[in-house]
């Protein structure tokens, strides 16, 4: 949150300097610090907190459901919720394509319960030792389908996109040393992986240039500057105030491969 704030504020102080309104109105500030900006609609240098929000909905209801529902009955709710979300999307996209990739959560939760199912099966060492018989050979076709999912980009590919990364993801994890899964092992990829996080956050400042300067020296600096100077002190100051020690907590290379 601190790194998206500083966004926020740099972009107010902007406007205030050059006298534009690189943010339209004050109400998508207030949906992008309360996270409902995927409602708000519009796209703007801060209209890529759409995704941010969606996830700290989904932040709050999920924990929730599991405490209430447990593993078993969660698995269900996350294989119904994503069909149900995938089959709502696609009978009723013509009323939301004008908007997205803005809309409603439940227009784009399919991924995140897709995710959802697939760690609550690996929880279970049965179902996990199933998966990993036959995941092995679903790397190469998943990637095809993830490509193609990727260049034709509408309503009735998104689901396949969600599946095809759930089955590499779990061929990846159960099988490191395969052809697939080595170069996610990369240092390079790894790190930029580490910093993702504010690359997102600060490329919306960028997002709208065609100065090649801009989006391949200012960004990249921007990025790393958050990441070094907010996000990096911000998540210490976390572990700080929980009071554990820091060998309880991931590196940054543990915590990338796990997430």
């Amino acid at each position: 949150m601190p790194t998206a704030w500083a966004y926020l504020v740099v972009l107010l102080l902007f406007a205030l300097i050059t006298r534009n309104r690189f943010i339209t109105e004050p109400r998508e500030v207030i949906s992008c610090l309360f996270f409902y900006r995927n409602f708000l609609g519009g796209i703007g240098l801060a209209g890529h907190f759409w995704s941010l929000s969606v996830e700290e909905q989904f932040y709050l209801v999920w924990p929730v459901i599991m405490f209430f529902a447990g593993i078993r009955r969660c698995r269900w709710i996350a294989l119904v919720g994503a069909l149900g979300c995938a089959v709502f999307r696609q009978v009723s996209w013509k009323h939301y394509s004008h908007t997205f990739p803005m809309g409603p959560t439940f227009l784009h939760a399919d991924g995140l319960l897709v995710g959802c199912l697939l760690a609550l099966l690996f929880a279970d060492e049965r179902i996990r030792l199933r998966i990993a018989r036959w995941s092995r050979f679903c790397a190469l076709p998943a990637f095809i389908i993830l490509i193609l999912s990727l260049y034709l980009q509408n309503e009735e590919t998104l689901f396949l996109e969600q599946i095809s990364i759930a089955c590499l993801i779990a061929a990846t994890t159960l099988h490191p040393t395969a052809v697939f899964a080595r170069p996610l092992s990369f240092q390079s990829l790894t790190w930029f992986g580490t910093i993702s996080y504010s690359v997102y956050i600060w490329h919306g400042l960028f997002m709208f240039s065609h100065s090649p300067l801009a989006i391949f020296v200012f960004m990249p600096l921007f990025a790393l500057a958050g990441y070094h100077l907010i996000e990096r002190p911000s998540t210490r100051l976390g572990h700080t105030l929980t009071l554990a020690s820091p060998k309880d907590f991931p590196s940054e290379t543990d915590a990338f491969m796990l997430s």
